[in-house]
């Protein structure tokens, strides 16, 4: 009985293990798209990619995501890094365009839904961008950055109140892991513009 049981839970951790998938990077899972083996590839690229963002060597990590698209063109995260790397050397449209590649492959990861909000109210397109953030705040409620973001569009559209109400309600939100000091300095930089500062 014993022996079955042990055989039984091994089975089971196989089967979840080939069907989630191992994590290469960035906590995301292999896609289920084209070869695990180029995916598993290109995850150095897309690191390599976002080592370089990270010192400012933009140019440099876009060539490392290129790569990486070029080996394996189903990874969100991949295409969510280019935009972000495109839009820190303002090419605003490039950066759209990755974020809705990154929305297409992996439509219930947020993350993407609040930059490509971000780009699109850089352009001015604020009906869509209200539009998307709210998608992306129904995807994850819990993340201030979306009623930040909304709290912009509505400011850069004279919706004053509704945009207090939102930055209020984010000033007592816990921010997520890693994006503190971002969020601090948003809502500080926001409620300074509402008030004339």
């Amino acid at each position: 009985m014993r022996k079955t049981l042990v055989s039984a839970l091994v089975s089971a951790l196989l089967i979840a293990s080939t069907t989630v998938g191992v994590m290469a990077y960035d906590g995301h899972a292999f896609p289920g798209k084209g070869s695990r083996a180029d995916w598993n590839r290109a995850a150095q690229f897309n690191s390599a990619g976002n080592r370089l963002s990270d010192k400012g060597k933009y140019t440099e990590a876009l060539v490392s995501y290129n790569k990486a698209i070029a080996i394996y063109p189903y990874d969100a995260s991949t295409h969510y890094n280019k935009g972000i790397t495109l839009f820190s050397l303002s090419n605003n449209q490039a950066a759209i365009a990755e974020y809705r590649k990154s929305i297409e492959l992996a439509p219930s990861w947020p993350d993407p839904y609040n930059n490509l909000a971000d780009g699109l109210k850089a352009l001015k397109n604020f009906k869509e961008a209200e539009s998307v953030c709210r998608k992306g705040m129904f995807l994850k409620p819990s993340d201030p950055a979306f009623l930040i973001t909304l709290a912009e569009i509505f400011m850069e559209t004279n919706r004053l109140s509704e945009a207090k109400k939102l930055l209020t309600t984010a000033s007592k939100m816990k921010p997520m892991p890693g994006d503190e000091e971002a969020v601090a300095d948003a809502l500080k930089c926001d409620f300074n513009k509402l008030s004339g500062k």
